[in-house]
């Protein structure tokens, strides 16, 4: 037997000593002051420190030192230099807590630092993709609000670590997961605390928890109760085998088909959010989508002249988003889609899509005699409407009888005039499944 003093000294307390009786064969320690520790037990230090609350009051704060075994082998009996948990070289037996950065406040002899989280640091919602989520969380040693000596910022993985937690699912957020976390000192780094239950798999025992959404979709999508769909428009104007198809497409679908493309050819591909209906207002096309509102700019276009005007942008502040959203939708509208809380620039662009209204070929938001007019002007090749292309989202809003078909002529002859002339004397409606279900559009029965 070797007996052995461990002298620890607290950061806001008296020191401390304890003689330990260890097995110079085993190198166990056996006795602790004396008195005999349970059979296959070890001497374990935790010391507990005051439990603070911050300035704000919203947080109690733990601080404890980290458990430590130890288990000390005397490496040469004519001196004082012991091997602890197998460590190659010879050390003394003690556990340090390095008083140098957490001396008592100068001005204030019985103030002490506490360890305080800066929320400003990880405050806020993370989108989740399916890969662990860390991120910075800063860790100060402070004396508080009122004291002159500056805060400490300590460094991480050097000075603590952080235990992650990431499996409760939030109840209260669509497709939401909380967080959480609790922050310990490292070991050997002279800074013992920690903060939160590190043993609980509850967050509410953390150090603090977070929110993690699914991530935000990077191309348009639509919600899969919604009527609005991706209409996929393939024309072929190859004489004796001229067709249009109309294919409806989901979202998984449509990214698929778009995933390598270029802005230009994504612009260019005649793939239109279909199955819409005239009445209806901006609000209605934004809640049928999956993406935020606040990542989606919408233009409307003079069709004659190729104008874009903007009518929706959250980030700018000199639209009346209020009335924006009461605006009615209209054929050709165009829909780009920024990268979330980003400015909304061309580099920050990540999709492109414009809503094709069946009908509508002079793009003011309703079917009636005015289109019929632009279908007769079309059929006759007036001068006035050359400038309409036969791919343009213009042209395609006449296909109406190829479109209540699934394929047909992609030329606008009499047949689409028969049926704009049927839907105007509501004998046949070109959009009938919209009436079905329109409730879900927000829109009261008078609407």
């Amino acid at each position: 037997r070797v007996f052995v003093e461990m002298f620890i000294q607290f950061v806001n307390g008296a020191p401390k000593s304890y003689t330990l009786t260890v097995d110079i064969h085993t190198g166990e320690v056996i006795e602790v002051n004396n008195t005999p520790l349970p059979p296959n037990s070890k001497f374990n230090f935790k010391f507990e420190f005051p439990k603070v609350e911050d300035e704000n009051g919203d947080k109690v704060t733990n601080i404890t030192t980290p458990t430590t075994n130890i288990k000390a082998v005397l490496k040469d009996p004519l001196n004082t230099a012991w091997n602890i948990d197998g460590e190659v070289n010879d050390k003394p037996i003690a556990l340090y807590i390095d008083a140098t950065d957490v001396n008592p406040d100068p001005n204030d002899p019985d103030k002490y630092p506490v360890v305080k989280l800066d929320k400003s640091s990880y405050e806020k919602t993370y989108i989740f993709d399916g890969t662990p989520v860390t991120f910075e969380v800063d860790v100060y040693l402070t004396y508080g609000p009122d004291s002159n000596k500056p805060d400490v910022l300590l460094k991480e993985n050097k000075d603590y670590e952080i235990v992650w937690f990431q499996n409760d699912v939030a109840s209260d957020i669509p497709n939401g997961i909380k967080g959480s976390f609790v922050v310990k000192g490292k070991q050997g780094s002279g800074y013992s605390f920690m903060i939160g239950d590190e043993t609980s798999t509850l967050y509410t025992d953390h150090a603090d928890s977070f929110t993690l959404l699914a991530a935000y979709p990077s191309r348009f999508e639509i919600k899969e109760d919604s009527i609005y769909k991706f209409v996929k428009i393939d024309q072929d104007f190859t004489p004796s085998q001229e067709n249009v198809t109309f294919t409806v497409l989901d979202n998984t679908e449509r990214t698929d088909l778009i995933k390598d493309m270029s802005d230009a050819e994504i612009g260019a591909l005649p793939i239109r959010i279909g199955n819409t209906h005239d009445g209806q207002k901006i609000r209605h096309l934004l809640d049928q989508l999956k993406n935020p509102k606040e990542d989606i700019v919408i233009y409307g276009v003079v069709d004659d002249s190729g104008t874009q005007v903007k009518l929706y942008d959250e980030s700018d502040e000199t639209i009346d988003i209020a009335l924006a959203k009461e605006a009615i939708i209209t054929n050709g509208l165009q829909l780009s889609l920024y990268k979330h809380d980003m400015p909304h620039t061309n580099e920050n662009q990540l999709d492109y899509i414009e809503l094709l209204l069946y009908g509508d070929l002079n793009c003011d938001g309703f079917v009636n005699i005015s289109d019929v007019t632009r279908i007769k002007q079309i059929m006759s090749q007036a001068s006035d409407v050359d400038w309409i292309s036969e791919t343009s989202i213009i042209y395609q809003a006449g296909l109406i009888n190829s479109m209540l078909k699934g394929t047909g002529s992609p030329i606008i002859s009499v047949s689409d005039l028969t049926v704009m002339t049927q839907h105007l004397g509501q004998t046949i409606d070109i959009n009938a499944d919209f009436y079905e279900e329109c409730d879900c559009y927000g829109k009261t029965e008078e609407e």
